[in-house]
């Protein structure tokens, strides 16, 4: 009994822990509003439908120069918060604004029919 309530405060212990680094969320005509160090999410709308992004900013003032991180393939449909730590540790130590985008059908962008090439096209 003893070890099963150890198990679950670590468990719960754990999902807390995790829900406070969660990226909060933007519109993409509140970027402007990103303070430093901070992860947001984000939607943009696209030909190919809404698309899931992530900026990360980083300390200072600017400007900065930016690098763009796209996932790979993923057969679960996981989209940018799989580059997320990479953004974040480009914003802290070398002071890169990162911008992580979903590919549309993953993560929470929206999927379009269409190939690989046509869809990527029109999400960008």
């Amino acid at each position: 009994m003893r070890t099963q309530i150890k198990a679950t405060l670590a468990a719960l212990s754990c999902l807390w822990l995790s829900s406070c680094q969660s990226p909060g969320r933007l519109s993409h005509q509140q970027l402007g509003s990103v303070d430093k160090l901070e992860t947001v999410r984000f939607f943009y709308p696209s030909a190919g439908g809404n698309i899931e992004a992530y900026v990360v900013r980083p300390d200072g003032e600017g400007p900065f120069p930016l690098v763009i991180l796209l996932h790979g393939h993923s057969f679960i449909g996981r989209g940018a918060e799989q580059v997320l730590a990479t953004a974040q540790t480009f914003a802290r130590d070398i002071c890169f604004a990162g911008l992580a985008i979903s590919l549309p059908g993953y993560g929470a962008s929206e999927a379009v029919q269409g190939s690989v090439e046509d869809t990527t096209r029109r999400g960008f």
